[in-house]
């Protein structure tokens, strides 16, 4: 430490002593000036505090923002995700539900008749062809066949073949389901095999009933004739003018004949319309949903209980 240094030390402490002790009044002049010496000193430190943490606080929270954005778009695609997950979920559960629930009622009932599902394969185009133009017989050498013989083709039109027939004890109109969803029903039964009309189809027909979903529970409304048009949708005719239609109205089969446990689901209204003068609302109604590659459904037809008619 210098002597020069010292001797500045001393006379700083014994000025602040020196004002420390002496009367307010003659130290107020010289605290004012002291002040007024520091103040630029004060105001640029703050300056350069506010530039330093400001700028920082700033560039931080655009930082932020960035990131906020990039977890919302990624928690939007997951939400997305998610759905489509559900919706998949439900549909395999209605399946699921569906034939299990079919499967339990057969196991629990002291009918006489009851209801029995048989698993059946859509035959694909190439195959059926083959099936109908002879490459595919349902004849063999117990049946007196032989090589060389010729083969003759009888027209028929181009229905859709399932691999079950007779064999199975199929039936004509026995419904087709894809979980609890009718998708059409068996129109000709052949001994191996069988054709089926989709609800869609424009011969189709079947008897169906509007149902409502409330928040006291479902109600039961109208019954009329579900027709196929042809086309993507159906037509559900017979409801009376004086009854209710609304759209999204669940639309499910009719029969009340015991042997199911609920009906079973054809589709939901889609539009209804009543002119001043009509008699009968027009229904128009979207079917389940069915998939492009229609490969096993199930074939739903009612049998002899066989615990009923053993011998005891």
């Amino acid at each position: 430490m210098t002597p020069r240094f010292v001797l500045t030390i001393c006379c700083v402490s014994l000025t602040g002593v020196g004002l420390y002790f002496a009367p307010d009044a003659a130290v107020s002049h010289v605290r004012g000036a002291v002040t007024d010496a520091i103040r630029p000193g004060q105001v640029l430190l703050r300056q350069t505090i506010a530039s330093v943490f400001g700028g920082s606080s700033e560039s931080s929270s655009a930082t932020d923002n960035a990131v906020v954005e990039r977890l919302n778009d990624e928690l939007s695609l997951e939400r997305e995700k998610n759905r489509a997950l559900q919706t998949r979920l439900a549909q395999l559960t209605e399946q699921y539900q569906g034939e299990q629930e079919i499967s339990q009622s057969m196991l629990r009932t002291k009918r006489l008749i009851a209801p029995s599902l048989t698993e059946v394969a859509v035959l694909g185009d190439t195959v059926a062809e083959q099936w109908r133009s002879g490459k595919l017989l349902d004849q063999g050498s117990k049946n007196g066949l032989r090589e060389n013989e010729l083969v003759l083709s009888t027209k028929k039109p181009l229905r859709p073949l399932i691999d079950f027939g007779e064999d199975a004890d199929l039936s004509t109109e026995d419904l087709m389901l894809l979980g609890r969803c009718v998708i059409g029903k068996v129109e000709h039964v052949g001994r191996w095999t069988s054709t089926f009309q989709r609800v869609t189809d424009s011969r189709y027909r079947g008897r169906a009933q509007l149902i409502r979903e409330t928040k006291s529970g479902f109600v039961f409304e109208a019954q009329g004739i579900l027709k196929g048009q042809g086309g993507p949708l159906c037509k559900l005719e017979g409801i009376p003018a004086e009854k209710s239609v609304r759209i999204n109205d669940a639309v499910y089969t009719a029969e009340r004949d015991g042997i199911l446990p609920t009906p079973l689901y054809y589709g939901q209204v889609v539009d209804a319309v009543l002119g001043m003068d009509d008699r009968e609302w027009t229904v128009y109604v979207k079917p389940a949903a069915v998939p492009s590659q229609l490969t096993r459904v199930h074939v739903l037809r009612t049998a002899v209980n066989p615990d009923r008619l053993a011998v005891k």
